[in-house]
């Protein structure tokens, strides 16, 4: 082991050494023995302080030296040794002050450790420890505490040392005056305690006026202070005798100097007994810099800032003022915060209170009081291009340094009121809050930055608060490299709570990888999981990251581009047995033969603890699938949704799951894979086999026949003691299939308690199987999805016979798209009357079941039997006229129901009235009432304020989303919110047309009555910046509950009414254009020309065999509302950008793949297409040839209508998730189609 300490290998300057040389100088005993490099030895290097080091060091241009005995400077020899070059085995430890930390660079440090400072308990323990006097102990604590920039400063033990001898002498004297509470005022008492005890123990003097004692002592104390400022620019700590020569201090002078005072200056013998001098800490230079600062420029008239090698005089008349601004612009140029502490102390010595302690040394400033009060404001209105956070943050120290708070109150002001300006929060104003965030002492459950309205610079601003949250919500937020700095800081911190932090969607690149890496490998890490989805690197980025990706042990990658290094790096901390990683996602990236190879590797080492696996939307091929199929029975949870598997990839998947003889296997999704027939005798064969486990099994629109459908079922016979969970929805499944799996359910030792099997093309023979199974003495099902299934009137009378079976021990029952109508609504209802039923959730939306149906539903939630506690009725075809019995059931002692849907029901103004009398009984239980998009106005905000008011209300959660409320109708609705018997705890006002009038009235309210409300969702609307502001307050306050503000997609077009608030303009993209296809209007109108070929040249998008044709613009992340004219026959589409463009086939047309979604129109006739599956439309009652589409992206659903005079008729809607941006589209039958404009 050599030590070789940075301060010792500054005396070597220009010589020449070869690493032995150098070892035999600084361990002489070394000499004779030459077989450092043997593979025997175990070489390890200790390099003391770095952040001492003056010896360059450039690791691009440096020559390569890697022989032990060839000469060169020390700052090559160094620099070899650290690349690995010079005696790779070694093991090197460098310690350093993190501020110069990065000199090496991320790619050559393989562990990072840190010396922690005190912790709270720690801080306390201290000053017991220190101090004799319990009650004096007590008092300093107390004091302590009460100043958070004291108690931050004291995780430093040294300044727990300078606190405790600054207050134990001042509380022991009985004329202490006041006690210091920022940082100046404790190191200017520490510098006369020190001073005082010098002049009394050493030189005699009884001196007690710090005035006189300090004038004794002036030179000294500047001279020290004309060192210390000299090599705080560079960074420079230690210093040797031609530096303080160069300072005017007399070498003997200063050895005389640091024996009677070391608690200030010391020195040490080093290589060849040199002296070496230096602070006993970094910030006593920085405070006796700032004193020697403001010494000359106050007695001198000297701004020693206009250049650290030049001095600027200055006209008698100039203020203290043009310091501070100086000290300043300078601070804010330091790129590592070098200057931060200087800059604090340099302020708060230019206080009266401070001057007044050090009137031996400095006098009086001109106009002291102006010059604050001018340095304040120059603060407070700073605005430069792009500020350091850290550096806006420290100017918050400095306020507090000049015992000025306004500041904060003006921010705390700005955000608890809605009176201000209409702008943003600006980035100075992000500084201020994040700064509060900081000095407070709570730590935030969840800090997310999209919820701050401003810009992307004061989003910024806001990234040092993560270091005082739990989970860190910092997605889509264009962050930079000095974001990330700040990120990784808060991570590599021994006081951070951060445990969940999402950078989705954020360019890292090279650099922020580098930072969150090593952030990532150090000790004090607590982060448990971490996103990075989406987020664009490079692949030298992404490499270096995941050295550190592997401590976490959530990690989602998805869309992550990984390259063939990050593949070998993950796998490698995979088989290492210390990596925490149970959980990864990988979905959504091309994991190419070498990464699948190192992936499987890495599932089966028995080291490995992977436990959930997501490789959905990952295309790989047959030979990369072959590979990882080993590994695949090694995680308990395999999600392989949307692969697009081949027949040969799904048999190799299907065969490993059959040969694993240990499989930990217990969910498996493999949703939307087309199997084919071998590849489901396979996988049938690995559920037969008596070691296999699965719980759950999720084969959903896997594109399995009738045939096949038995194939599988007839395996689960040998399952059924394990599986819980099965999802066959969107299969052919067919009557025998579905005859097959009800006599699974029926086997004495079946377990499935959930079924889902919508849109599985079952006829009434299905349902009279299902309904014998539901009445079965052994069935376990309690949750059943028969969803778009054409169940009818008869099919429902044998469901619902099997309801009122004492047998049956259903529970929640999804009916929807079933087509039901009056008839099938009156055998339900009978059903939920009848005592044995146990049904709790039941969803008929898109059913046709008319007022009489909603009646009859009514009557059932009256009968003391029915348990039903969530009943959605969507797009039911109600009127106001079914309210009233709505009502009656609402107001019954019976009824249970605690969640009522009923969007997307024409139920009007009146309808809300008779509800709302149905709320406002005690009797009613209702916690959820949903009633978007149910052609409301502002006149039913009165009825529902009544009810918000109402003391009996239960209401927690209302949705109005849709309806043209208005602003007159939110001040209605805030009437009732701000009354003290008002619960609601959601609001959702999305796309209501309100604007900052209906703002104002919200703030308002939530000032009122703070006590309830935790979500308000404001989205689509045009609330305006001062909307926005008078809002913010509800989540800022600590004494609201508002946790979630959605305020996002505003803007003048929202206040369109209806739908069209969400208009689009698009256009047709002739690249893509069959050339049987003609555009025309501005390419926003296409026609069939099926006997003339169109001119357009070559282009890869375009559809060279189906007479189709999308748009340029991509659709994602928000809704969008279009409407397409027809004049014969047309499919109107949406399709991801990677349909097939070749050939005639299912994968090129709109539809008929999982790459698209279309309504068929011809006519008087609709049918709703995906993925092979036709669904038939009942035609709406008014013949037009206009549709209109709404895409909710987000939300995940793809609505068409009927538009008629502006009249809007639901035709179908499309539930999923989307995944990618949506390209509308057209297939061209006959005539032509137009894109409408919409106004």
């Amino acid at each position: 082991m050599f030590v070789l300490p940075f301060r010792e290998l500054n005396l070597i300057n220009d010589e020449q050494y070869s690493l032995l040389g150098l070892l035999h100088i600084f361990h002489p005993e070394t000499r004779g023995f030459e077989n450092i490099e043997s593979d025997v030895v175990k070489v390890l290097f200790i390099f003391d302080g770095l952040d001492e080091s003056r010896h360059p060091f450039n690791f691009q241009r440096t020559k390569v030296l890697s022989d032990v005995t060839e000469t060169s400077s020390v700052d090559v020899l160094l620099t070899n040794l650290i690349k690995g070059n010079l005696l790779p085995s070694a093991l090197l430890w460098i310690t350093s002050r993190p501020a110069a930390a990065n000199q090496i660079p991320p790619d050559y440090i393989h562990r990072l450790t840190e010396v922690r400072g005190f912790n709270d308990p720690q801080k306390e323990e201290y000053f017991r420890k220190r101090l004799s006097d319990e009650n004096q102990a007590s008092k300093i604590i107390s004091h302590v505490k009460s100043s958070r920039s004291l108690h931050i400063m004291c995780h430093i033990p040294v300044f727990c040392w300078i606190s405790a001898t600054v207050l134990e002498r001042l509380l022991g004297e009985s004329d202490c005056g006041e006690i210091p509470k920022t940082l100046t005022g404790m190191y200017t008492h520490f510098l006369i305690n020190q001073f005082n005890i010098k002049n009394q123990k050493y030189q005699g003097r009884n001196e007690t006026n710090p005035q006189k004692f300090l004038a004794l002592d002036k030179d000294i104390i500047l001279k020290l202070g004309h060192l210390a400022f000299q090599h705080l620019e560079n960074g420079t700590l230690m210093f040797y005798e031609e530096d303080l020569r160069k300072c005017g201090i007399d070498v003997t002078e200063a050895s005389v100097y640091s024996g009677v005072c070391t608690e200030i200056f010391k020195e040490e013998s080093v290589l060849y007994q040199k002296k070496v001098y230096c602070f006993v800490h970094l910030s006593i230079q920085e405070y006796l810099a700032a004193l020697y600062v403001l010494h000359a420029y106050v007695v001198k008239n000297v701004n020693t800032l206009t250049g650290f090698s030049s001095k600027k005089f200055l006209s008698f008349n100039q203020s203290i003022y043009d310091l501070h601004e100086s000290a300043i612009q300078k601070a804010l140029e330091s790129k590592n915060g070098h200057l931060d502490l200087f800059l604090r102390f340099l302020l708060g010595l230019s206080l009266d209170c401070n001057q007044n302690l050090l009137k031996g040394i400095l006098k009086k400033t001109r106009n002291n009081s102006e010059s604050i009060k001018k340095t304040v404001k120059y603060i407070k209105e700073l605005k430069r291009d792009d500020p350091s956070p850290e550096r806006c943050i420290n100017l918050f120290h400095c306020l507090a340094e000049l015992n000025n708070d306004s500041f904060v109150k003006e921010v705390q002001k700005y955000l608890s009121s809605g009176s201000r300006s209409g702008e943003r929060i600006s980035p100075v104003h992000c500084s201020a809050l994040a700064y509060m965030l900081l000095m407070s002492e709570e730590v935030l459950d969840e800090f997310d930055l999209r919820k701050y309205r401003t810009s992307d610079e004061g989003r910024r601003r806001l990234v040092p608060a993560v270091r005082c949250c739990r989970k860190a919500l910092l997605s889509d937020c264009n962050l930079t490299e000095m974001s990330f700095e700040s990120v990784a800081s808060a991570l590599q911190s021994a006081t951070s709570s951060l445990t969940e932090l999402d950078l989705s969607k954020n360019k890292l690149g090279e650099s922020g990888g580098k930072l969150l890496s090593a952030a990532l490998m150090s000790p004090n890490c607590k982060l448990q999981t971490l996103d990075l989805s989406f987020c664009q690197m490079g692949s030298s980025g992404v490499e270096l990251l995941c050295a550190g990706l592997s401590k976490v042990p959530t990690l989602r990658l998805s869309n992550y581009k990984l390259t063939q290094k990050s593949f070998e790096v993950l796998a490698s901390a995979l088989q290492s047995g210390t990596s925490p990683l149970r959980e990864l996602d990988l979905s959504k990236n091309k994991l190419g033969e070498s990464g699948v190879k190192l992936l499987s590797a890495a599932l089966m080492s028995p080291n490995c603890k992977l436990q959930t696996l997501d490789l959905s939307f990952c295309q790989m091929g047959s030979s990369g699938v072959e590979l990882l199929c080993a590994g695949l029975s090694k995680v308990s949870t395999l999600r392989m949704d949307q692969c697009r598997f081949n027949d040969e990839s799904c048999d190799l998947v299907a065969s490993a799951l059959h040969q694993s003889a240990n499989s930990q296997l217990r969910e498996l999704d493999f949703s939307n894979n087309k199997l084919g027939e071998s590849a489901v005798e396979l996988l049938c064969a690995g559920l037969r086999s008596p070691l296999c486990d699965i719980q759950s099994l999720r084969l959903s629109g896997c594109n399995l026949n009738e045939k096949s459908c038995e194939t599988v079922i007839s395996a689960l016979q040998s399952v059924t003691s394990s599986l819980r969970e099965l999802d066959l929805s969107y299969n052919s499944l067919g009557d025998s299939g579905m005859n097959q799996l009800c006599a699974l359910l029926m086997n004495p030792n079946c377990k499935i308690q959930t079924l889902r099997v919508g849109n599985c093309k079952l006829t009434e023979e299905s349902f009279e199987i299902v309904a014998s199974a539901l009445q079965s003495a052994t069935s376990p099902l309690i949750e059943l999805d028969l969803s778009k299934n054409n169940l009818g009137d008869s099919g429902v009378k044998l469901l619902s016979a099997a309801l009122m079976s004492p047998n049956c021990r259903l529970q929640t029952l999804d009916l929807s798209y079933c087509n039901l109508g009056e008839s099938g609504g009156k055998l339900l209802s009978a059903a939920l009357m009848s005592p044995n039923c146990k049904l709790q959730t039941l969803d008929l939306s898109y059913c046709n079941l008319g007022d009489s149906g909603g009646k009859l539903l009514s009557a059932a939630l009256m009968s003391p039997n029915c348990k039903l506690q969530t009943l959605r009725l969507r797009q039911c075809n109600l009127t106001e006229s079914c309210c009233d019995d709505l009502a009656s059931a609402l107001r019954s002692r019976h009824s249970e129901l605690r969640e009522l849907e009923l969007r997307d029901n024409d139920l009007q103004d009146s309808g809300v009235r008779a509800l709302s009398a149905g709320l406002e009984d005690p009797h009613c239980k209702l916690q959820r009432l949903g009633l978007r998009q149910c052609n409301l106005t502002e006149s039913c905000c009165d009825d529902l304020a009544s009810v918000l008011r109402s003391h009996h209300s239960e209401l927690r959660e209302l949705e109005l989303r849709d309806n043209d409320l208005q602003d007159s109708g939110v001040r209605a609705l805030s009437a009732g919110l701000e009354d003290p018997h008002c619960k609601l705890q959601r609001l959702g006002l999305s796309g209501c047309l309100v604007t900052e009038g209906g703002c104002a009235s919200l703030a308002s309210a939530l000032r009122s009555n703070p006590s309830h409300l935790r979500e308000l969702d404001l989205s689509y609307n045009h609330p305006g910046d001062s909307g926005v502001r008078a809002l913010s307050a509800g989540v800022e306050d600590p004494s609201f509950k508002l946790e979630t503000l959605l305020v996002d997609h505003g803007g003048e077009i929202m206040l369109r009414p209806g739908l069209r608030k969400y208009g689009c303009q698009l256009t047709l993209d002739p690249n893509t254009a069959n050339r049987y296809l003609s555009l025309s209007e501005g390419d926003r109108k296409v026609t069939d020309t099926p006997r003339r070929e169109q001119p357009y040249p070559d282009h890869p998008e375009r559809f060279d065999s189906t007479p189709q044709v999308l748009c340029r613009e991509g659709l994602s992340g928000t809704r969008c509302y279009w409407e397409a004219e027809c004049s014969v026959g047309a499919d109107i589409a949406v399709a991801y950008k990677g349909i097939s463009r070749k050939g005639g086939g299912s994968d090129s047309e709109l539809g008929w793949n999982d790459q698209s979604w279309s309504l068929e129109f011809s006519g008087d006739r609709f049918s709703a297409l995906h993925n092979n599956i036709s669904t038939p439309i009942p035609p709406p009652s008014s013949h037009s040839c206009r549709v209109g589409v709404y895409l909710d992206w987000p939300a995940g659903t793809l609505s068409f209508y009927s538009v008629s005079s502006d009249t809007l008729t639901h035709l179908h809607t499309f539930h999923t998730t989307f995944t990618q941006p949506l390209y509308p589209g057209f297939w061209v039958f006959y005539g032509t189609v137009s894109l409408c404009m919409l106004g």
